[in-house]
């Protein structure tokens, strides 16, 4: 109907670009430089940083994460193909790579400081 918004099913959602990690990372656009720079200079990332980012796909926000030198990034993603690709491209000694959606993620234990979420419209109740 006119007006309504559409929304595809959550597991849909959670498993859509999966079926291609390589064709999926090759063109999908990275993030704007200026997300970085409100990181560095706004949160602190880099060095002696603890973060987790939730919905890391393949891992093109996190490598620019990783090479701006956080210690310790926790990537959470929720599809097994994506979080193996992400993996196999980022082997730093300083990414842990979680298969898991984000309402059913553990992070007591982690130490993560910074959250970052990119692309999200949804609500949240467990933050």
């Amino acid at each position: 109907m006119e007006g309504e918004n559409s929304v595809i099913d959550l597991r849909f959602g959670r498993e859509a670009f999966g079926a291609d990690p390589a064709g999926y990372h090759a063109v999908r656009p990275g993030y704007p430089e200026w997300v970085f720079e409100v990181l560095r200079e706004r949160c602190g990332c880099g060095r002696g940083m603890s973060a987790f980012e939730v919905g890391a796909g393949t891992g093109i926000a996190t490598r620019r994460l990783l090479d701006m030198g956080v210690d310790r990034l926790v990537a959470v993603e929720p599809d097994q193909r994506l979080a193996g690709f992400l993996r196999e491209r980022n082997p730093d000694g300083a990414l842990e790579v979680v298969v898991s959606s984000f309402e059913e993620v553990e992070l007591k234990g982690r130490g993560c400081m910074v959250t970052i979420l990119y692309i999200a419209r949804r609500k949240f109740t467990n933050i």
